[in-house]
């Protein structure tokens, strides 16, 4: 046992040009029987099996910024999980108190988990401040958080500490924890019922803390069953991920459900990933990686960013589940990616559009392995003005196209719903409405928000969408709905041909609607990020902008607004906050506007 939580097991390993192969994955492996979700109705039960089949195997695998990797066994993960959870105990925490978790991707943040699940408290995982500037805004979040769910404690990484110490609940390192673990610890789990939380997800929010999505056990178990039901991993399969293991994409897809598969992950932290993006390409190549989750704004910088010396040797020809969820899926992302990747071994037909969200733990739905990838090219004028997905031709100025995010998972049910609450027919845009074993008990002490997308046992996405042969085909928000001229739009057509014009790139466009008192209605405002400072050139692409969108939609933009680099708001997914951002443009306008009585 090592009180600092470091792997035993440390080697360097390059992940670039010139890259080797993992030694247990030198070669590719056969294909493997299909792997299955252990028994047990909580997920202690789940865990402590899993770990429990196979103690030596080699589970967890740590990309480190200094080039090293530090490889964990299941056994090993126990253990330390259980050193935490004594720790934990002797500091007064018992089943049901709620723990806040404030560590990057890390052995440590992992063990601190399991620990409380082990013990039977409820963790919740914060993220933390990018920098200083942020720390005060991310300390009102933290305080918010902490008194939402009734923290009884928090476990922070060392330098964390300082932030942490004097915002309510006490503080303590993973290694102070499991320190002084008693060399004959409890393995014996506490009883938890499957009703009892297994663990808060937080939403995204600003200084509020967001809301706090309570997930009994008996919903998570039940999702990680879905998972591989509709996801087919096989005994083989190891995943490859950089997603914060704070939203519930990296913390279920890509941790929970291989660790309760007993199937092996690479966790890369974020930074590393936003920082170095091939180093999450390199890290597929190196451990052979099958399977990888991220939103589409990932695969994008990938294709667009990563320049080809940087990829001189790698071979992605071992992935063959690219998951792309967590936000709107660009057509044209997939065909780049896919076009640039596929001297590397990439396969189109690795893609697997899927689609989920964190009051269903996670997952929804997802293309099943061996079906046809279905994009949809319908009418964009049908779709605005009449909500109904009729096929458009080919190239048209008027054609849009929808990727199916596949059927539901197993035991999921969804329907498309009008305004009234009333079933649409297939083909027909509204709301997706999910239910099923997986969907969450409600946001904790928020009764309102709860009741407002729980109806009679079926969960309001706010997402619009529509059904078609047995799959789902995701349009948008129904909160980001630009509506021109008595015909609605969604942002993301907007948005992405916008990031066409010469001096814009995708993921720096946002396409809102803002509310104009004057007028009574809103106007459509296309926000970009630049480095440009030549009064001339912004007016130049200002222009250039509003002609593309009118050639293309008919539709000239009210305002299009050049703001600073990383000034668009973003969740932890990649999702644009359009409200925060509309009140971002409000704020810039009131400090351009002269003061009452000044001279003009």
């Amino acid at each position: 046992m090592t009180n600092a939580l470091t792997p035993r097991e440390v080697r360097a390993v390059r992940l670039g040009p010139g890259a080797g192969r993992d030694p247990e994955r030198a070669d590719a492996p056969a294909p493997g029987a299909p792997a299955a979700i252990l028994p047990g109705e909580t997920l202690a039960a789940v865990l402590e099996a899993a770990f429990a089949r196979d103690p030596g195997r080699r589970l967890l695998h740590f990309v480190n910024d200094d080039g090293t990797v530090g490889t964990v066994r299941a056994g090993e993960l126990r253990a330390l999980a259980r050193a935490v959870a004594a720790g934990l105990r002797r500091a007064g925490v018992g089943p049901g108190d709620a723990v806040l978790l404030a560590m990057d991707t890390s052995p440590a943040l992992v063990a601190s988990f399991v620990a409380c699940v082990f013990l039977g408290a409820t963790p919740c995982i914060t993220d933390l401040p990018f920098s200083a500037h942020g720390a005060p805004a991310w300390r009102e979040k933290f305080r918010a958080r902490a008194a939402l769910v009734g923290a009884r404690v928090v476990v922070a990484a060392r330098e964390s500490l300082p932030l942490v110490r004097d915002e309510g609940p006490a503080a303590f390192t993973a290694e102070e924890l499991s320190a002084e673990a008693p060399a004959g610890a409890p393995d014996e789990a506490p009883a938890a019922a499957p009703e009892s939380p297994a663990f808060f997800q937080f939403t995204s929010g600003t200084v509020s803390g967001g809301r706090a999505i309570r997930l009994s056990n008996r919903a998570v178990v039940a999702n990680l069953r879905q998972i591989q039901g509709g996801c087919e991993w096989t005994t083989t399969d190891l995943f490859v991920s950089w997603l914060p293991l704070y939203h519930d994409l990296g913390l279920v897809g890509q941790l929970l459900a291989p660790l309760a598969a007993g199937l092996p992950a690479v966790l890369l932290s974020p930074l590393h990933f936003l920082l170095r993006p091939a180093s999450w390409l390199w890290a597929i190549h190196y451990f052979r990686g099958t399977v990888a989750f991220a939103p589409n704004f990932a695969f994008e910088m990938c294709a667009a960013m990563v320049q080809p010396a940087k990829t001189e040797g790698l071979d992605l020809g071992s992935l063959h589940s690219a998951c792309n969820c967590a936000e709107f899926i660009h057509t044209s992302t997939l065909r780049r990616f896919a076009e640039r990747y596929a001297p590397h071994g990439f396969r189109y037909e690795a893609w697997r559009p899927a689609y989920g969200m964190a009051e269903a733990v996670v997952g929804v739905t997802v293309r099943r392995r061996g079906a046809p990838l279905r994009v949809d090219r319908i009418s964009r004028q049908a779709l605005g003005a009449a909500g109904r997905a009729e096929p458009a031709a080919e190239g048209g100025a008027d054609a849009v196209e929808i990727v199916s995010v596949g059927p539901p998972l197993p035991g999921v049910s969804a329907r498309v719903v009008g305004p009234g609450g009333e079933d649409l027919p297939e083909r027909h845009e509204g709301v997706v409405m999910l239910s099923g074993p997986s969907i969450f008990d409600g946001y904790q002490h928020d009764p309102e928000a709860t009741s407002a997308v729980l109806r009679d046992g079926w969960l309001s996405t706010g997402d619009l969408g529509y059904l078609a042969g047995g799959e789902l085909f995701i349009c948008g928000r129904a909160k980001d709905l630009i509506i021109k001229g008595g015909e609605n739009y969604h942002p993301y057509a907007f948005e992405r041909a916008a990031a066409d014009v010469p001096g814009l790139r995708a993921g720096r466009v946002a396409a809102l609607g803002v509310p104009n008192p004057a007028t009574g209605t809103e106007d459509f405002c296309l926000a970009f990020e630049t480095e440009e400072g030549d009064p001339e050139r912004l007016r130049e692409i200002c222009s250039l902008v509003e002609r593309e969108l009118l050639r293309r939609f008919g539709v000239r933009p009210d305002r299009v607004a050049p703001i600073p680099l990383r000034a668009i708001p973003k969740t932890t997914s990649g999702k644009i906050r359009r409200g925060s951002l509309a009140q971002k443009l409000d704020e810039l306008d009131k400090l351009r506007r002269p003061a009452p009585g000044a001279a003009r």
